[in-house]
């Protein structure tokens, strides 16, 4: 079975996210999420354990500023290039699982 040639187009595509990957690794958080951290910390209730969903998770940022705030995270991503970033030069907690679901 031959590889798919790769067309110029994809190339460049490929390329542009990992250069996105690179500028957001160890960029903070978004500031969307801030916000909505700060309104979930006001809120009078007690807390309880909390869980997000970060989809397009690409390198991380929000992924792991969630996990340092203390909450349970299922981060997805369509491209295994995204998750190889998050898992590069990062702690991951024993609770931590890793699937690529291209598999």
């Amino acid at each position: 079975m031959t590889k798919p040639i790769q067309t110029k187009s994809k190339i460049r595509k490929k390329s542009s996210w990992h250069s996105f990957y690179k500028k957001t690794a160890n960029a903070p958080a978004s500031k969307t999420l801030t916000k909505a951290l700060s309104l979930f910390e006001a809120q009078p209730q007690p807390r309880k354990e909390r869980f997000a969903i970060d989809l397009g998770c690409g390198a991380g940022r929000d992924t792991f500023e969630l996990l340092r705030q203390g909450w349970k995270v299922l981060a997805v991503d369509n491209r295994a290039q995204a998750i190889r970033w998050m898992c590069v030069g990062q702690v991951v907690r024993d609770t931590t699982t890793i699937h690529d679901a291209n598999r």
